[in-house]
């Protein structure tokens, strides 16, 4: 990841690390089984220790509510870490949103 740090801060382009879920096993597109960063703890310990202002976190509303719970708690733990949010509902019936850092939001 250090090394895609160095490459994102040459070219000037920021990279996401995204938490996803791996709990749901029934079917291909309810989980990502074997994944590592299902935790998004995990996944921002990596980001803090990569140390790049071009390293953020893809913060998914939908796989932190699923893997680890509390989200407004996440959100506010790890808000200087976060460089992109996605909003899906957790039934996936509800609205999708997606919240760049710039805060531009587009559906």
């Amino acid at each position: 990841m250090t090394a895609l740090a160095r490459h994102g801060e040459r070219k000037g382009v920021t990279i996401v690390l995204e938490h996803l879920s791996t709990r749901d096993h029934s079917h291909l597109m309810k989980g990502h089984p074997g994944y590592q960063g299902d935790d998004v703890d995990y996944c921002a310990e990596i980001v803090r220790r990569v140390g790049s202002p071009r390293v953020k976190l893809l913060f998914d509303v939908y796989h932190v509510a699923i893997m680890n719970g509390d989200v407004i708690r996440r959100l506010r733990q790890y808000r200087h870490l976060i460089g992109h949010v996605h909003v899906a509902g957790v039934t996936r019936d509800e609205a999708n949103w997606t919240i760049s850092r710039r805060s531009t939001i587009r559906r």
